[in-house]
């Protein structure tokens, strides 16, 4: 049985995201999605690379996962949650600047928004993003 070996070529993640961020147009900003490890590549070395090319927005599937590469790039950028605002993750959220996702109703109840809400859902989404950006 043979052991491979994996070389991750941090500068060729740097061009990649170079060359897509190109390719956009002014008006859009191209972000990077750092989840489960950068993929198994480590969020970390991978995040620091890419912010050295200039991204400023990443994305992450959990609060953990934001906390962890809002400890390595500092306050700078803005770092995204796809689970949202889970129950229980409001400290690590709001002490570390990283902002949630709103994938469905439930994650607003952390908000402070009663299920019994006569405030429309579309009104609420709205505030909040309006907040958030």
């Amino acid at each position: 049985m043979s052991n491979g070996t994996l070389t991750i070529d941090l500068d060729a993640i740097k061009s990649n995201w170079q060359a897509l961020d190109k390719i956009s147009a002014d008006t859009v900003e191209t972000a990077a999605v750092v989840k489960a490890n950068a993929y198994g590549l480590g969020d970390k070395k991978i995040a620091t690379k890419l912010a050295t090319a200039g991204v400023r927005t990443f994305f992450v599937a959990s609060a953990e996962e934001g906390l962890s590469i809002r400890e390595v790039l500092g306050e700078g950028p803005k770092i995204f949650v796809f689970s949202g605002h889970m129950a229980g993750k409001s400290s690590i959220l709001e002490q570390n600047n990283l902002i949630p996702l709103l994938n469905n109703y439930f994650n607003i109840l952390p908000l402070g928004v009663p299920k019994t809400s006569t405030v429309p859902i579309k009104s609420l989404l709205f505030q909040y993003i309006s907040i958030i950006l």
